[in-house]
């Protein structure tokens, strides 16, 4: 399959709102309006990777306004390629296109927390994946947005756990009121236990 990555085109930003209806649960996505201007604007970084049939993934990021972090707020792979490694393929470009960054971040919802056995095998499908991928899960941090339980994984060329830990507080939220408007701001929770 030939792949190619880049910055989202407008295309990829109507097609990606769109996905993101079946690829995200209510209650993980911003509304279709905001997430449209806020890449349209720069706010969010979009970026593609396509295939000869279309988006064949997508990733929606936030740098921190120190731009020394990034947030995967959105990655997901078409259902279609799902399992040929599209995913890791996606996150080996995002490496490489932010390895001047100190890390980049993934929040996962915590698998402990799931409705049911499909959704606990999903959440730990997903943590296999980060794993998978090199991140690394961030110990002892207590971390839920909008009411939903994640742990929080990082990649990083040059920290380990004990170099970022100390700081994810500040990180995060540092990240989420660059995007998240100021009344949302309380529905991020986050402390060292």
């Amino acid at each position: 399959m030939q792949l190619d990555f880049g910055p989202m085109t407008n295309n990829d930003i109507n097609v990606t709102v769109k996905r993101m209806q079946r690829d995200f649960p209510p209650s993980e996505r911003a509304p279709a309006f905001a997430l449209r201007r806020q890449l349209k604007s720069g706010v969010f970084e979009g970026y593609a990777l396509r295939s000869e049939t279309g988006l064949a993934a997508y990733a929606v990021n936030v740098v921190s306004p120190c731009e020394r972090y990034i947030l995967l707020n959105y990655l997901a792979v078409d259902s279609q390629t799902r399992g040929q490694g599209v995913g890791y393929i996606m996150l080996a470009h995002l490496k490489s296109l932010y390895a001047d960054k100190r890390a980049i971040i993934a929040e996962v919802e915590h698998p402990a927390d799931a409705d049911g056995q499909a959704d606990r095998e999903m959440r730990e499908a997903r943590v296999r994946f980060y794993e998978k991928c090199g991140f690394m899960l961030i110990p002892d941090v207590d971390y839920s947005i909008f009411g939903v339980k994640m742990a929080l994984y990082f990649w990083s060329p040059a920290l380990d756990a004990a170099g970022i830990r100390p700081d994810i507080e500040t990180i995060m939220n540092d990240l989420y009121r660059k995007f998240l408007p100021r009344v949302f701001w309380s529905q991020l929770r986050i402390s060292l236990v």
